[in-house]
């Protein structure tokens, strides 16, 4: 959901500002960052606040990297400790396990965890192209062999 320009409520006149309890000031939507999960769909503070008060916790709690914060996502999502993504990523020379490709894309160009959605269990470490090619193919076996057989019937057919 994007920012809405307007809150509509029924016999009120629609609010166009929002009121950042940082700064106490009333600002316009166009100053506060979207969030999905807010039910106005935006950041509780304005953008400046919302920088300084990051800026503050970068300060507060300076080993936390970024880094940092992906091994504990990890820990959190999927139960691994914190050398079984280093581990993993020994064990497949760095590579993707699919395409066997180095990762090229996304911020820090990492392998991303590939896990089955339904038992959670961690199955290997995935470039972002080949994690995505799995979601969208809702992890079923027969839509991906599908696809490959159709691109070697277009790749056969237009080769020839």
């Amino acid at each position: 959901m994007d920012a809405p320009d307007q809150i509509l409520i029924a016999g009120v006149e629609p609010l166009t500002v929002k009121w950042c309890p940082r700064c106490k000031t009333s600002k316009p939507f166009s100053e506060f960052c979207s969030n999905k999960a807010a039910k106005d769909g935006l950041w509780l503070y304005c953008r400046p606040c919302k920088a300084a008060k990051w800026q503050e916790g970068d300060a507060k709690h300076p080993g936390r990297t970024r880094e940092w914060g992906r091994r504990w996502q990890r820990k959190r999502t999927y139960g691994m400790e914190w050398g079984d993504y280093d581990r993993m990523l020994a064990e497949q020379n760095g590579l993707c396990k699919i395409c066997g490709k180095p990762p090229t894309k996304g911020k820090g160009k990492i392998l991303h965890v590939d896990h089955d959605h339904k038992t959670g269990r961690v199955r290997a470490l995935l470039c972002v192209n080949c994690n995505q090619m799995i979601g969208h193919a809702q992890e079923d076996a027969d839509i991906l062999v599908a696809g490959a057989r159709y691109i070697e019937h277009w790749n056969l057919k237009n080769t020839g």
